[in-house]
């Protein structure tokens, strides 16, 4: 089978193997920095500027990603359709799935202004309004932009050549970083302190930067020649397909990020202690989050390949050699989550931060990154389990499963326990792991079952 698989490889590494996965999965791991890192950059400089502030922009961002991975969720799946379209060598139809999510993306602006001009006032809560609701306007309605950028890198991701979205993520991060710390604070003299408008204007010209160039580098000579990057035709039977396959996702996604941004909301309404739990938990999984983003596509990307050749014998490697991945990563995460929490807890609150419960806030902190940390585990399970079965068309599963198990098994429970019950606020990362572990149990039997091997999304005939 290697010497069969060897004809399809899409590295110089073994097919399946753990260095395959990497290379592939390793610069989609830094390009998803491009949204979290972002995010977590104006959080933790704004919890700097104030906690109250980051506090508004955590739970404000929660809202904005329902519909912003709604639509990133749905442009992705290009990176499948050019995954298959690369592996069966038909080289000058790559492109067409991607100007068909590059219309999507650009059609999005008529969901996205309303929502940024209309529903701010009733997704914050009030005493959060003053801090979050231009943050608010400002990422909402360039958030197609994030999508945008989505479309063009399936491009290179589908085939395997991740290198420039990983520069231009590692680019845009340092602009975002500079531009946070410039206009949340301002410069004496010169710009005032824009606290959390800053921040949103400085991950806005990040974004639309990297999207500049990724568009460049799409259209340059040598891909409009052997890849006909410039056929920017639109193919409505090819949009309708892209659709089919991502919507599933994209409606998982915005379920399951719609009840972390209910969580958040009822937080906000019972205390600053509990919603600031929930917020440095949320703030640290999208921290980290970017690790099991990056092996969820490049397990996809690897597994499309091989399903279009037919060699899902090959895919049993894959996922030993993702989960391998994963293991590796999260027990190094385990040395500041577990051994050295003050570190982690540090980073987001001093002793000179004017608040009340302070210390009863890091006191709970220390317990509750137990559980983050083994959320993590499980959450990074499931994703990498998600990337095979996203790869073969299994979607439907991906978003019925993913949205139900959230609300049943972490937002019911929490809700009745923690909020109607006045259970201590630490249990919830307990309960949200607990949610994973049954998510993950749930995945795995999908797998096993084999009914995603029997899966076509006709990528053929397209």
């Amino acid at each position: 089978m290697n010497s069969i698989g060897n004809k399809h490889q899409l590295t110089r590494f073994p097919p399946g193997s753990i260095f395959e996965v990497l290379h592939i999965a390793f610069p989609l791991m830094l390009a998803a920095l491009s949204v979290n890192l972002m995010m977590f950059c104006d959080r933790i400089i704004l919890a700097y500027y104030s906690l109250q502030a980051m506090n508004a922009v955590a739970i404000a961002t929660m809202f904005i990603a329902v519909f912003q991975f709604g639509i990133i969720a749905i442009v992705s799946i290009a990176e499948v359709f050019v995954g298959q379209h690369n592996g069966a060598k038909r080289y000058q139809q790559l492109a067409e799935p991607v100007w068909q999510m590059i219309w999507l993306s650009l059609a999005s602006f008529i969901i996205f202004m309303p929502l940024a001009f209309f529903t701010g006032k009733w997704v914050l809560p009030p005493h959060y309004h003053t801090l979050g609701i231009t943050y608010y306007k400002i990422i909402t309605a360039f958030s197609p932009i994030m999508a945008l950028s989505a479309a063009l890198s399936a491009f290179f991701i589908g085939r395997g050549k991740t290198k420039l979205v990983m520069y231009l993520t590692v680019s845009a991060n340092i602009l975002n970083l500079c531009l946070d710390i410039i206009l949340i604070f301002g410069l004496k003299n010169f710009i005032p302190a824009l606290g959390t408008t800053g921040a949103a204007i400085a991950t806005t010209v990040a974004e639309c930067m990297q999207f500049f160039i990724l568009l460049l580098v799409f259209l340059n000579r040598n891909n409009r020649t052997h890849y006909a990057t410039g056929r920017a035709y639109f193919n409505l039977k090819v949009l309708l397909q892209c659709i089919r396959i991502g919507t599933p996702n994209s409606i998982g996604h915005m379920l399951e990020i719609a009840a972390w941004a209910f969580l958040l909301n009822i937080m906000a309404y019972i205390s600053t202690t509990h919603v600031t739990l929930v917020a440095i938990g949320s703030n640290i999984y999208v921290l980290f989050a970017f690790f099991t983003d990056g092996l969820e596509k490049g397990i996809s990307t690897i597994s499309a390949n091989y399903i279009v050749a037919k060699l899902t014998s090959m895919i049993k490697m894959v996922l030993r050699s993702g989960i391998s991945v994963l293991l590796i990563m999260i027990t190094l995460l385990a040395i500041p989550l577990l051994f050295f929490p003050n570190i982690i807890i540090n980073i987001f609150i001093s002793q000179s931060q004017h608040i009340n419960n302070l210390t009863v806030i890091r006191h709970y902190l220390n317990i509750a990154l137990l559980g983050v940390w083994v959320f993590l585990i499980f959450d990074g399970i499931v994703w990498v389990i998600a990337g095979i079965l996203t790869a073969a068309g299994d979607t439907l599963f991906i978003m019925f499963v993913n949205a139900g198990s959230t609300w049943l098994f972490a937002i019911l429970p929490i809700y009745i326990l923690v909020v109607r019950y006045s259970l201590s606020p630490e249990w919830t990362w307990f309960f949200i792991a607990a949610y994973t572990v049954v998510n993950c149990l749930l995945f795995y039997l999908r797998y096993r079952q084999g009914k995603w091997q029997r899966l076509n999304i006709h990528a053929v005939n397209i």
